[in-house]
């Protein structure tokens, strides 16, 4: 405060008209509240004069809220020249403040100490005084949040322009904002709210709670907005530099350098910064802009990796995206490393879960690209409508032998497709993916005429191991046919169970009793969509097993697209 007060004597405030007046008025009430005073502890006197003063604070009601008024004025004035005189201190917790934080705190306990210099008789009526003086207190403290924003923001943090570091100016505003936060906590102390709170509570109930979380709500998410303004910010500066040095280490890494020197300039960068901040704010405020530099750099890392991905020619191989992978988790292990890291529910964010997701699938080999595709249908499928007809079938997995038991009972409202108004249904069965460079092992039930609501009840075993079995994505993939004579059989739909969700059962005796039936809708194969998908497509040069998916399953599609219209069979 030693600047400021040096500047008190001469400062001329801008207040409204008539602030003579007020000045005056208030000059002349604590004159007579003095007078008052003394008569009362006089030992011989009348009492005459002490009746006559007795309510003199009833001839001030007009003046109160102009004194109140008038005192937030010079309030607010002095927290500009605060700021304008601002300069940096290191406090005794090594940490660097602006002296304007000090002075502001020492403003707002003046404005409590002139609402206490009134010592309003009437306690209804101080209450009204006092939340006035509260409310003038949260705007003085919001307007010198706002003051310390402008200042950072003339300075040029919110430019867009050159690479971003964190300095100085930026960690003194950052503390000068927690500053506050300790000065809200003394403003009910130095008004002694809740003493006088409790008294007048009997007479204006919940109301007096009321007016005072209104008035810190009000506040505080002014508050929270600059706050967040201000250190959202962060990732804004950081996300070019960050995507700069993640291109950086693609590029070193598409070049064959290892993953930790292509990854260096990027943890350089992320590093110098951290410790900027972690050597000068706060540890709560460390951590939430640790936080947001982490879930910067989350995001950037997926999307220059998924950008990088749409420009090429040819996909490379899995081990090009487990060097990624690698990276990914390097970046990971550095935002949590010690105890002043992030927790792990800090790091499974959406930006790193949606990264190391997408990454997963590029790390994939044939039979796990397959399983995320059929991962994808089961999805559509949950959704589905029956407007193909459904099949229902009864299914157990059998642990000692290593089978998968299935039962397929009948289907439901399937599509004519004959000119006879009726069809000829079967179905196939395989199990999916099935293991690398094999084939798929495929059953058939028998073909039911004229009916569009066939009855089969006919069991099928497959040889499945208790891994696959487990394996999300591993599924019961069951393609409804229309059987023909003369031509090509028709494709009704398919549909998938997955065998994953399945009773596990000790003996095949068990499966009459522990089986689980499900009633699934026939899906129509349309053109292939999904990441999955896409990715075995760039493989179908070099790797056999994306080749084979992706040949069975186009042939499919090429059959769906001759057949469009339904009924043209014989």
């Amino acid at each position: 405060m030693a600047e400021l007060a040096s500047q008190e004597s001469k400062w001329v405030p801008q207040t409204p008209e008539g602030q003579e007046v007020s000045t005056a008025s208030f000059q002349l009430y604590i004159a007579l509240q003095e007078v008052y005073a003394y008569v009362s502890q006089l030992e011989n006197h009348d009492g005459l004069a002490e009746s006559k003063l007795k309510d003199f604070h009833s001839w001030f009601v007009p003046f109160v809220h102009v004194w109140l008024s008038v005192a937030e004025i010079k309030a607010m004035d002095m927290v500009g020249k605060a700021v304008d005189l601002d300069r940096a201190v290191r406090a005794a917790n090594n940490l660097e403040y602006g002296t304007m934080a000090v002075d502001v705190e020492s403003i707002i306990k003046q404005l409590c100490q002139h609402y206490q210099r009134l010592d309003w008789p009437d306690e209804e009526e101080r209450f009204s005084y006092m939340s006035r003086t509260y409310e003038h207190c949260l705007t003085v403290l919001a307007a010198f949040e706002k003051y310390v924003e402008d200042k950072l923001r003339d300075k040029g943090y919110y430019d867009t322009v050159g690479q971003f570091d964190i300095s100085v100016e930026l960690t003194i505003t950052l503390n000068g904002l927690d500053h506050s936060t300790k000065i809200l906590e003394g403003i009910p102390v130095d008004l002694g709210w809740q003493e006088l709170a409790e008294r007048v509570r009997s007479t204006k109930g919940n109301a007096v709670d009321d007016i005072e979380r209104n008035m810190l709500d009000l506040y505080r998410e002014s508050r929270e907005k600059t706050r967040r303004r201000i250190i959202d910010q962060i990732g804004v500066r950081m996300s070019p530099d960050i995507q700069r040095k993640t291109e950086i280490f693609l590029k070193k890494l598409t070049d064959g350098c290892p993953v930790d020197e292509s990854l260096d300039p990027l943890m350089v960068y992320l590093a110098e910064n951290l410790k900027m901040l972690m050597k000068e704010l706060i540890s709560s405020t460390f951590m939430e802009i640790m936080q947001e530099i982490y879930r910067c750099a989350m995001s950037v890392f997926h999307q220059v990796v998924q950008r990088s991905n749409e420009g090429r020619v040819k996909a490379p191989n899995s081990s090009f995206y487990k060097s990624i992978q690698t990276a990914l988790e390097v970046l990971v292990d550095f935002f949590e490393s010690g105890d002043e890291g992030l927790n792990r529910d800090q790091l499974n964010i959406p930006e790193y879960l949606n990264a190391a997701s997408y990454l997963e699938l590029y790390c994939a080999d044939g039979a796990g690209l397959a399983r995320h595709y059929y991962i994808d249908i089961l999805q559509i499928q949950k959704t589905a409508s029956k407007s193909f007809g459904s099949v229902s079938v009864a299914l157990a997995f059998e642990e000692r032998s290593e089978t998968l038991h299935v039962e397929v009972l009948h289907a439901m409202d399937l599509p004519i497709m004959d000119l006879n108004g009726s069809s000829d249904p079967f179905f196939t069965l395989e199990v999916r993916p099935v293991q690398p460079s094999s084939k798929p092992v495929q059953k058939k039930t028998t073909v039911k005429d004229k009916t569009t609501t066939p009855l089969y009840d006919e069991k099928f075993f497959f040889p499945l191991t208790k891994k696959d079995q487990s394996l999300a994505g591993t599924v019961l993939m069951l393609t409804c046919y229309d059987w023909d004579r003369f031509t090509r059989n028709d494709i009704i739909g398919e549909s998938f169970v997955a065998v994953s969700d399945i009773p596990i059962i000790a003996s095949p005796d068990l499966f009459k009793t522990q089986y689980s039936k499900v009633s699934v809708p026939l899906l129509r194969p349309g053109t292939a969509t999904g990441t999955a998908y896409r990715i075995m497509e760039g493989r179908t040069s070099f790797d056999a097993d994306a080749a084979a998916f992706i040949a069975d399953r186009t042939k499919l599609f090429d059959l769906m697209k001759a057949d469009q219209k339904l009924g043209t069979s014989d």
